[in-house]
């Protein structure tokens, strides 16, 4: 085997891991961002729509939730367009909306998920094609190979075994790390749409057995 046909086989097993790293680290950015809480619970907005709503102005406090891009913005938003409903109209409008502000969240997350899965497959990947180069040099130098010989073998099946592993690891840690902190946001969103709900029936506390 010659040395160009080694390397073309180590950079096989090691270009899935590099690429799986680069989006794994894009995603945890973008997450980062995204699941801020003050992101998506704004104090000054939601004081303000909190305001306008007591006061019973539904259309400023739709034209505020328009100029904000945020998940609880778009709640919002979903609850005021027919103030007047009954609670159960509101209560499917906003669950409606709560639910595709949540896939949002959560969007990327699989991602995640699955380079955490692959990543020791990666890692196994290489173990094996080191291995192979091993017995190739042993086969090439008639059972009799160096431990020089060997060792471009030995390096790629180490090393891939090594960063498949802190690969699965951290995109496991990342991936659970975050889908809990959607699931606590979806919990406040959740809150947040049934205490609008109230306000906009005129009720101070939750009707028993409103919530899910």
């Amino acid at each position: 085997m010659t040395a160009e046909t080694e390397q073309l086989v180590h950079n096989l097993v090691f270009i899935p891991i590099l690429l799986s790293s680069v989006v794994g680290v894009a995603v945890a950015i973008g997450k980062a961002f995204a699941l801020r809480w003050a992101r998506v619970f704004p104090e000054r907005f939601l004081a303000d729509a909190d305001g306008l709503i007591a006061r019973r102005q539904f259309e400023e406090a739709r034209t505020l939730c328009r100029t904000q891009d945020s998940p609880s913005a778009r709640l919002l938003l979903a609850a005021l367009e027919t103030p007047g409903a009954p609670r159960a109209v509101l209560k499917e409008r906003v669950l409606e909306a709560g639910g595709r502000v949540t896939r949002d969240l959560e969007r990327g997350l699989d991602a995640l998920g699955t380079i955490s899965t692959l990543g020791p497959l990666f890692g196994l990947l290489g173990t094996i094609v080191g291995m192979v180069l091993i017995f190739r040099r042993a086969a090439e130098a008639e059972g009799i190979a160096t431990p020089q010989e060997l060792a471009g073998g030995i390096s790629t099946a180490l090393y891939a075994t090594v960063a498949g592993l802190l690969l699965g690891i951290v995109a496991l840690i990342l991936h659970r790390y975050f889908l809990a902190r959607a699931d606590r946001i979806a919990g406040g969103l959740e809150e947040l749409a049934f205490r609008t709900i109230d306000r906009l029936q005129g009720d101070e506390t939750p009707a028993a057995g409103d919530r899910p």
